[in-house]
């Protein structure tokens, strides 16, 4: 296996908390969400390729989201754009350095004998879930396709800031108490079709969701963002198909209507917290 492989993330991989959740006390947002205006994010795609390929052999690109305020925006969020210049810089480096590193990966293959043409793909991209005045909550994700040669490679982020004081939010800073909150999790994985109530590894998933959420688990496999009337957490599944490994994302949505009292005064925009619009 080439050394320039990224490590294949999955919730399921050995992984010791280097944070607590009850390290991070509970720190009121600046803006209730009930006072809240809509803050205005675009995105563009951009796309590198290798100009170093033959196409008859096969390609080597990657593309990635950048994100963009306008400048008044700018200028009354300069956190929410700070977060973002910091996305931006990821993504673009992340891109050259998946195209310089693909090079030097597509001729190995090519020099281990391979007639198939060969297609080493990335992305990275940002997935906006809220953006208001009060909070900003995206998913950063970055995700390699390479046809069989090597494995798929999937990682998935959540990130959630006061819009403000540009302050990282926890999910103390969302709920009174996260002791359910794994059971809330796989029901949702249930409700969304990827997991069943019969599956063997159900109390082991829900046994690793717990670690994950009291831990911090920011490594790659589990993460959350907050919507307006909820929050969703994506995972990182894999699977073999008998040849390969396949790493695929699993959501569960949880509704604030669901978590009900847990939920903090300000974030869903009811002051009881429980009753979302």
């Amino acid at each position: 296996m080439l050394a320039l492989w990224k490590k294949d993330i999955t919730l399921q991989d050995p992984w010791v908390p280097t944070q607590d959740l009850g390290s991070f006390p509970y720190k009121e947002i600046t803006v209730p969400a009930s006072e809240a205006v809509p803050v205005e994010i675009t995105f563009e795609s951009v796309e590198l390729a290798s100009d170093q390929i033959d196409p008859a052999l096969g390609e080597v690109k990657a593309s990635y989201d950048q994100a963009n305020m306008e400048d008044t925006a700018k200028e009354e969020y300069p956190k929410v754009w700070s977060d973002l210049k910091k996305y931006n810089e990821f993504a673009r480096q992340n891109a050259i350095d998946e195209v310089t590193e693909g090079e030097t990966r597509f001729k190995v293959y090519k020099d281990e004998d391979t007639d198939d043409q060969l297609s080493l793909i990335s992305a990275a991209g940002i997935e906006l879930k809220r953006s208001d005045s009060g909070i900003v909550s995206y998913f950063m994700s970055v995700h390699r396709i390479n046809l069989g040669f090597e494995p798929d490679y999937y990682e998935v982020y959540g990130r959630s800031i006061d819009s403000s004081s540009g302050r990282v939010l926890t999910l103390n800073d969302i709920l009174t108490d996260t002791g359910g909150l794994a059971p809330m999790i796989w029901d949702g994985l249930v409700e969304n079709g990827s997991r069943t109530d019969s599956d063997p590894d159900k109390e082991a998933v829900i046994e690793l969701l717990e670690t994950a959420i009291h831990g911090c688990r920011d490594d790659g496999s589990f993460g959350w963002a907050l919507e307006p009337a909820g929050i969703e957490f994506d995972l990182i599944e894999s699977y073999s198909d008998g040849e390969k490994i396949i790493h695929t994302k699993e959501k569960a949505f949880i509704p604030f209507s669901v978590l009900g009292q847990t939920v903090r005064d300000g974030i869903s925009g009811e002051s009881d917290g429980g009753t979302d619009q």
